[in-house]
């Protein structure tokens, strides 16, 4: 019996998939999900508690996110139209008739912070990362602008900070840089805006570029400026000096890097290859810059450099993005929502898109949230949840466009989106961890490096759905939810924090929750057995979740006879860990029923299933 398996499949150990949702053959919705006590192994029976259906949810309310935050002298009506508007059309590719859209927006509201700098945006993309000058001078003519507005109004964008560091620095235009840079610095003397200084400087080669890393290395524990003027040292051969910068154990992946470096030039070849371990699998994702690669060095030689040629499709084919491309558009969208949060935060705001991810594909049903997936790849349902309009404020429009677009990143949003991704540090506001618990620590922080085995695709119910960005002082608005759950803000940094919102239910139509204890190891339990009569393709799908540090087996069992002794293991989720999905597309007629087992620990667990036609 053969079975197609979907990309897709939210199962730690992947089986036969199919995920399109319909409703079920209408004798399938009058069955009566109860669960009875079994034995899997000799192990002794286990109290269990009667499957119970969960009621519809309520209709939700508003999605809290908001896009447009419109400034104090941004009262017409128009403003916040035309923003979306270009942003929508950029996001589709249609990025000449967004210039249009904003170029007569800004015409009758030339004091629109927002329309200029999404302007400035879309004009440096335009002109390539500033190779096309004409337009490189254009879209700093526009960042200059907009950033006067804001610093008139007391605003301090980082977006636009990254952006005219980038374009002033290339146009040379040092008067301006000055002038705007000593403002934004005396608003917001964050460790941010100095680095964004400092890169300016270096770009253009002025001997102040040492003195601005140091500063902005001042204003933080282990961050992006210190790789960034670990880097300048390092072009300057200046190997002690990098030892002293970075700390002995960095916490992000790329201090790792260039600490490496530093020792194998001083000669420390083995402590070198220490720290490039730890950065070795990150660079199959961001790889190294290609000057650093020292030439007929054995540490290096499961590092990978930037210069790697990248082969792509030969079938002619558009080809489907990579785990790479989904990860680079999740540090983009970090850095546009949650620049201004702690690690912790960021990590907080990833998992919302990773859920959003998780959830789409096994909750089609579920109105709450409200997702658009789709794609032939894990990275393109990333996608699809990013750039959907009036889901994050932050997500690159150009890179939604076009995925080979470099939007503003740093360390932290591509650890932070890294670890996300993979599930390598657990979501702070759930406490998940994928494939089980690493190691234990706190889920705000960078350290430990590593908290889960990781695992691309696992959720909980409890992971958190919406955020909102409101100011630290700011209470958590119970009404804004669509669920019962309100997790309140996480991660504080005494900045934006956001409100995340929950909902721990099975909910949708012909969904069904179970709630029941194993309390010996070995022991198990298995749903009544259902039959399907036809040969038409049918879909099993269950989403099993135990307390965190516990692991339970779960399976789909078949059966021609339902005579209790020939069920037999049609697919199973086995791979440790606390939540595990299982998706299987059968073609023929049979008894089927759930099997859940104790495989490591004992505890409650909770099992939601649906069935139905495809």
């Amino acid at each position: 019996m053969k079975f197609q398996i979907s990309l897709l499949a939210l199962a730690l150990s992947i089986s036969p998939v199919s995920l399109f949702a319909q409703a079920p053959p209408p004798f399938l919705s009058t069955i009566n999900y109860s669960i009875a006590d079994q034995i899997a192994t000799d192990a002794p029976p286990s109290p269990l508690s009667q499957l119970e259906a969960i009621a519809e949810p309520a209709p939700c309310s508003p999605d809290p996110v908001i896009t447009f935050k419109a400034d104090s002298n941004e009262t017409a009506s128009e403003i916040p139209e035309q923003y979306e508007k270009a942003r929508r059309l950029i996001r589709k590719g249609a990025w000449r008739q967004a210039q249009l859209v904003l170029k007569q927006g800004i015409q009758k509201n030339p004091d629109s912070r927002h329309l200029r700098m999404v302007y400035a945006d879309l004009l440096w993309h335009l002109s390539a990362s500033g190779r096309d000058e004409t337009l490189l001078e254009q879209a700093s003519e526009q960042a200059v602008k907009a950033m006067d507005i804001g610093l008139g109004l007391g605003i301090v964008d980082q977006q636009l900070v990254a952006l005219l560091s980038d374009v002033l620095s290339r146009t040379r235009d040092t008067e301006n840089f000055e002038r705007l840079f000593t403002r934004a610095l005396a608003l917001d003397p964050s460790s941010n805006t100095r680095l964004r200084y400092a890169r300016g400087l270096s770009r253009m080669n002025s001997p102040l570029a040492e003195d601005a890393f140091k500063a902005a290395v001042a204003h933080q524990a282990e961050g992006n400026a210190h790789a960034d003027y670990g880097e300048w040292l390092l072009d300057r051969g200046r190997y002690a000096d990098v030892l002293t910068l970075l700390p002995q154990e960095p916490q992000l992946y790329y201090l790792n890097f260039l600490r490496g470096i530093a020792l194998e030039h001083l000669g420390q070849s083995g402590s070198a290859s220490k720290n490039y371990k730890v950065f070795r699998d990150y660079s199959k994702v961001f790889p190294a810059p290609a000057r650093f690669r020292i030439k007929g060095s054995k540490a290096q030689r499961d590092i990978h450099f930037d210069d790697e040629r990248q082969v792509g499709s030969t079938t002619g084919l558009p080809k489907a993005l990579s785990d790479a491309d989904g990860i680079y558009g999740l540090s983009y969208m970090l850095y546009g929502e949650a620049i201004g949060e702690s690690y912790g935060g960021k990590l907080a705001v990833g998992w919302v898109a990773r859920t959003r991810v998780n959830r789409g594909t096994v909750e089609t049903a579920n109105p709450c949230p409200y997702v658009t997936t789709g794609g032939a790849s894990l990275a393109e349902w990333y996608k699809a949840v990013i750039c959907q309009s009036g889901a994050f404020y932050g997500a690159c429009d150009a890179w939604c466009a076009d995925p080979t677009k470099v939007c503003a990143w740093s360390q932290d949003t591509q650890d932070a989106a890294y670890d996300v991704f993979y599930g390598t540090k657990a979501d702070p506001v759930s406490g998940h961890c994928p494939g089980g618990i690493y190691a234990s620590g706190d889920p705000c922080a960078k350290d430990p490096r590593r908290t889960c085995y990781g695992d691309a695709y696992s959720y909980k119910y409890t992971s958190p759905l919406f955020q909102l960005a409101v100011p630290s002082t700011t209470a958590c608005d119970v009404s804004q939810t669509c669920a019962p759950n309100v997790f309140g803000k996480f991660c504080p940094n005494g900045g934006s924090d956001h409100c995340f919102y929950g909902n721990t239910s099975c909910v949708g139509p012909d969904r069904f929750l179970s709630s029941a204890t194993l309390s010996t190891a070995g022991a198990g339990a298995v749903t009544p057995a259902y039959q399907i009569t036809f040969t038409t393709p049918y879909t099993h799908k269950a989403h099993l979740e135990t307390p965190e540090g516990i692991h339970f087996n779960l399976y789909l069992q078949y059966s021609y006879t339902n005579n209790g002794t020939d069920w037999a293991d049609l697919s199973s989720n086995t791979n440790p860990g606390a939540a595990a999905d299982l998706t299987v597309q059968t073609s023929f007629a049979a008894w089927f029923r759930w099997r859940v087992v104790a495989a490591q620990g004992t505890g409650t667990f909770k099992l939601c299933n649906k069935r139905y036609q495809p």
